[in-house]
């Protein structure tokens, strides 16, 4: 048989404390939930049985008074002397204590609103709460503030029921009067209260931290609170001061009511740098939609908000929307022309735009600005490059290695244009320097190791491909390198195996299909190497490199025919690849029996042939099906 209270059908215990219970009940007939709270005798309280009975009842009193939307309404008492209860609307959510995390500053400004609204109209009632506490807030998913829990509830001028030797209330919360003596309290100590709430969410501490209740009392007493600034440096400053209004020991240097504090909450609601500290927030949590959003509300409230700008700008560009992006920042070096961030974002938006004269015009800018900023100098370096100005970005990065010697990134970007710009062994030279400085750094090991396989310095190569691997076991392209290293050297069991596993996870990528084909080739694995070829094929339909790589495995297995269909479909492609397929044509042909097909084929590659030694090869081949077609054609006539 189901529990009951009264008449209301007990469904699930919510909470159980020390002194009483919250269950979730149900009125018969009803689909209405309610939360009941009964009471729960306390043997060590340290009140007696007809204390705690006594306060209970005027808990249920006082609760069964108030009529507010941000109260949870009381709805009836009932019950005898230990049986006592109170059932209440059941609120849907969870307790701003569990909820620290879940707000945005400013939707914790407003919940702070909604919960003066509860204390004036208590305060005005003559009521003191004296236990305000995000666990006694309650907020729906809605965003709806309501206060719950008064069983330290009090008329302010009547006669207290409390033993004066016991401290009632939450430490954390509880106003330096109110430890002193409880009793002696009015709507003020609510006050410092929801001062101690709203300075937790903001700043994420406590304003009177302590490591245990003793200390905790001490610094009540006679601390000052931390500096809000000091812990959320991006907090308004208008607003920490008003979080320590509220914390002012004495209760005559407080709020004199919460009428006052809502009326300052809401001033902060219009505050800019309130939306600017929340989209930073927001940028860190790299939720940059909210950011934007947040940046918006700041300079819709004050257009010549620098930062708020500039940070939209970042926000956005992180987002891909350019255009937007590069609005903010122009609008940034309007109002304040000294922001080198803003000329290199700048810089970053009309590159990756093609306006490479813009962007190095904004890059120059910026390393004016800020001639010590290394990275600003970098990106200079690297608009000069792409701007084709290699000199310049030659001297600037020469400069950037002089200031900056023990910077890998330097010496890697200057090997780099080393590179482009044919200057291998410089490029080498600044590598090594990069790779010693930074000897984990994947790019550098990269970037060396594939230099090294340049210059046929394999067994370099091998080291630092190695050496990458176990820096990213998954790098394919240091796989797809040190296969073709493998290869060369003759090891194609283990080319075969690395290969294996970068086609496993890099599927669409053609050269290790290709380079596998060669592997299988070269270990007389002929079908595998012509579907490793087929395969690559359907990657890249129009790579006459791969036709011809499968043509000649064709000719070799003897089928001419599907060799010469690949070879027509290669010959149709103008490439560089040209006089090669046709020269591999014509064989195809000639072992095919077509000689004179062989022998015009033989003669187009002569006439485009760039290679002295292909065009050779060919003239011999016309000559060849020269000859065997005067032979069949004799055989013929006989």
């Amino acid at each position: 048989m189901s529990e009951r209270i009264g008449e209301y059908e007990v469904i699930a215990e919510l909470t159980r404390g020390i002194s009483g219970r919250v269950v979730l009940a149900q009125a018969p007939g009803s689909a209405e939930l309610v939360a009941i709270k009964q009471l729960l005798i306390e043997e060590e309280s340290g009140l007696s049985r007809e204390e705690q009975v006594a306060r209970f009842k005027r808990e249920s009193e006082i609760h069964l008074l108030l009529s507010h939307p941000n109260i949870v309404r009381a709805i009836e008492a009932g019950g005898e002397d230990e049986t006592l209860y109170l059932v209440q609307e059941y609120q849907h959510g969870a307790n701003w204590q569990k909820r620290f995390n879940d707000f945005t500053l400013i939707e914790i400004l407003e919940l702070g609103i909604q919960l003066c609204d509860a204390l004036y109209y208590m305060h005005e009632l003559g009521i003191a709460h004296r236990d305000i506490t995000p666990a006694n807030l309650l907020v729906s998913p809605a965003g709806k503030l309501k206060l719950t829990d008064f069983g330290m509830a009090r008329r302010v001028f009547a006669p207290g029921i409390t033993q004066a030797k016991m401290m009632l209330g939450t430490l954390n919360y509880m106003s330096p009067e109110q430890l002193i003596d409880a009793t002696a309290v009015d709507g003020r100590t609510d006050v410092f209260a929801a001062g101690v709430i709203l300075y937790r969410s903001l700043v994420g501490q406590l304003p009177f931290a302590a490591e245990n209740p003793s200390e905790m009392a001490h610094r009540l007493l006679y601390a000052e609170p931390t500096d809000p600034l000091e812990l959320n440096p991006d907090l308004p400053k208008t607003l920490a001061f008003k979080l320590l209004k509220c914390l002012a020991k004495d209760p005559d240097f407080r709020y004199l009511g919460s009428v006052s504090l809502k009326k300052d909450l809401e001033e902060e609601l219009k505050n800019p740098h309130l939306y600017l500290a929340q989209g930073k927030i927001d940028a860190k949590k790299n939720s940059l939609k909210d950011a934007v959003q947040h940046f918006q509300h700041a300079v819709s409230l004050d257009d010549s908000l620098t930062e708020a700008w500039e940070r939209m700008g970042e926000s956005l560009y992180q987002l891909g929307a350019q255009e937007r992006a590069t609005e903010c920042f122009l609008r940034v070096i309007n109002l304040d022309p000294s922001r080198t961030n803003a000329f290199r974002h700048l810089g970053k938006s009309y590159q990756e735009a093609g306006n490479l004269e813009a962007s190095l015009k904004m890059f120059q800018r910026a390393w004016t600005l800020d001639p010590n900023s290394r990275e600003t100098c970098l990106s200079l370096c690297l608009a000069y490059r792409d701007a084709g100005s290699i000199a310049d970005a030659v001297e600037h990065l020469s400069l950037l290695v002089q200031r900056h010697p023990d910077w890998d990134r330097a010496h890697q970007e200057r090997g780099k244009v080393y590179y482009q710009n044919g200057r291998i062994m410089d490029a080498l030279e600044d590598f090594k320097a990069s790779c010693a400085l930074s000897p984990l750094d994947p790019e550098n090991l990269f970037n060396l190791a594939s230099l090294f396989q340049e210059i046929k310095g394999d067994e370099e190569a091998k080291e630092l491909y190695g050496a990458l691997l176990r820096v990213v076991p998954g790098h394919s392209r240091a796989k797809q390198n040190l296969a073709c290293i493998l290869y060369g050297s003759g090891q194609l069991t283990e080319a075969e195996k690395l290969l294996q596993e970068v086609i496993s996870t890099e599927k669409s990528w053609v050269p290790p299909l290709f380079l596998l084909g060669l592997v299988q080739e070269g270990k007389g694995c002929t079908a595998e190497a012509m579907a490793s070829y087929q395969q690559a094929l359907l990657l890249a339909p129009e790579d006459t490199g791969i036709m011809l790589q499968l043509a000649g495995v064709l000719l070799k297995s003897y089928r001419s025919q599907a060799a010469i269909v690949v070879l027509e479909r290669a010959a149709a492609i103008e490439d560089e690849n040209r006089p090669m397929v046709l020269y591999q044509l014509a064989q195809a042909y000639r072992t095919a029996g077509d000689f004179e097909r062989a022998g015009e084929l033989a003669r187009s590659c002569q006439e485009c042939a760039r290679d002295p030694e292909l065009a050779k090869a060919a003239k011999t081949l016309e000559s060849q099906s020269l000859s065997s077609r005067k032979k069949t054609l004799f055989r013929k006539g006989r």
